[in-house]
């Protein structure tokens, strides 16, 4: 039998960047703060609040971008719009305080979400099924084009130079390997929230 989660008294407001998703330049808007029955954060230079009620699915996954583990919780509304809280910077980099504040708001969110019996929500991780598959196919064609054809053209030119496409194929292709594995799709225990940076 699992004990009954309670969650902090105090709200906190965590100073984390909140996009609708998709690519920025940068990133303006910032707050987010897990209440008892619902979270507020900024969005268009707004306050939103919004009732755990109204939330059908929180995934967690990560991305890399310039050598940086980005850790990304995707909030999807029952209306279809969604929310993506990030452990960045407006302009994107990743900082370890910021990273540690998104890991006291992702343990707070949790906490609160199973004190609320907020067992309706879809808890996920990693990309969709679609997008799994379509990585997949990517990271394979990338080692077909890189990690494949190169040998077979030093064997049959005998020339070294044939090789380098290969070197510069694995550091090309290793990040996005790490990311398909890492982004599996799966669904999660809110109780016990996984950490998608290691």
């Amino acid at each position: 039998m699992t004990e009954p989660v309670t969650a902090p008294e105090k709200i906190t407001r965590y100073d984390l960047r909140v996009t609708r998703g998709g690519l920025h330049f940068r990133m303006r808007d910032r707050g987010i703060a897990p209440g008892p029955d619902s979270l507020s954060f900024m969005m268009q230079s707004q306050l939103r609040i919004v009732p755990y009620r109204d939330v059908a699915e929180v995934n967690l996954g990560m991305f890399t971008l310039s050598n940086m583990d980005v850790a990304q919780m995707r909030i999807t509304f029952r209306d279809g719009s969604r929310i993506v809280v990030l452990n960045t910077d407006d302009w994107g980099y990743v900082k370890p305080e910021i990273t540690q504040e998104y890991y006291r708001f992702k343990a707070d969110l949790h906490q609160r979400l199973v004190a609320a019996d907020a067992f309706h929500i879809r808890y996920t991780t990693g990309h969709s099924q679609a997008r799994s598959a379509f990585l997949t196919a990517m990271v394979a064609l990338l080692g077909g084009i890189f990690l494949i054809l190169p040998p077979i053209f030093f064997v049959i030119s005998r020339q070294p130079q044939a090789l380098i496409p290969m070197v510069g194929g694995i550091f090309f292709t290793l990040p996005f390997l790490r990311v398909a594995r890492r982004n599996q799709p799966g669904i999660y225990d809110p109780r016990d929230p996984p950490d998608m940076l290691r």
